[in-house]
Order: structure tokens, then sequence, then C-alpha cells
């Protein structure tokens, strides 16, 4: 797959330097005819863009791998929504942004975030041992709760 991209970018540079005049004129005009395809696309661009960069300066910051991701990947694993499959909550009920989440040990991109979720993972520094003993943690203490309330009115 990756010969066939650089392929496909290959004939497509070639053509841009065989047609420069013509295909700047059709872009142009699209642009023009197209606002509010132009203004989403740039603004969906730039946010993948503004997150990526924020996340790999915040990683070698605080001494991390820097997210391995490119934007075209980061893009289109953007649903809206949490992509923890306990949470899933959209993003325009959260109160900032979703986070890009990504492997601090690899660099390699997990998915997005709700600020809560990705929080959480980072306060249980990625420790599964610590998330699956918390969620026994939890569970017991349910179960636990149910047997003293039925006991209490049995």
């Amino acid at each position: 797959m990756e010969k066939n991209s650089e392929k496909i970018r290959f004939c497509a540079k070639r053509r841009w330097a065989e047609n420069k005049e013509a295909m700047s004129a059709y872009n142009k005009r699209y642009m023009k005819l197209n606002p509010e395809k132009m203004r989403l696309y740039n603004s969906r661009r730039d946010r993948f863009m503004s997150a990526l960069s924020r996340s790999r300066s915040q990683s070698k910051f605080k001494g991390y791998t820097p997210c391995t991701a490119t934007i075209k990947e980061i893009a289109v694993a953007f649903t809206g929504f949490c992509q923890n499959p306990g949470c899933g909550v959209p993003e325009s009920e959260c109160t900032r942004k979703l986070a890009l989440d990504h492997d601090h040990k690899t660099g390699k991109f997990r998915g997005w975030l709700c600020g809560r979720c990705n929080s959480a993972l980072g306060l249980l520094k990625d420790s599964t041992d610590t998330i699956f003993g918390l969620a026994v943690y939890v569970e017991q203490s349910d179960s636990n709760d149910l047997c003293t309330h039925e006991r209490a009115n049995g």
C-alpha cells in the first residue's frame, strides 16, 4: 500500500508541474465557489494539527515519547465521541475538546478521550493492573453494599 501511495503522490506532482496554471485556477475557483467547505476543511485540519503539535510539545516537556501518528491518522480516528467504551460521551457534552491519547512509552496513537477519561488514565499512569484492580474493587464494593442492604431489610 505504501508503494501505491508513493506512486499516486509522484503522479500528482508531475500532473501539477505540467498543468500548474490550469490547476491553480481550478483550485482558486473551487475555493471561491465553496467557502463553507473550505472553512470546515481548514478548521478541522487546523484542529488536528494543533492537537498533534500540542501533544508532541507536552510529551517532550514531560519526558515522554511524542505521538508518532500523522494528521491523517488522527483525523480518520476522530468520531466526535470519547473512545473509551465505558464512556462514549459526545464532545458537545464535554467542557473541553476531546484529547489526543497516545502511549507515553511507544508514542503510538490510541484514540480520542474526553477530559475525565484522559485525566483518569494519566493519574493511573496507564497501568492496566491498577485500572483492573480498581474495577474489581468497585464491583466488590457494590456487591457488599447490596448484601448489607438485604441483611438490614431481611
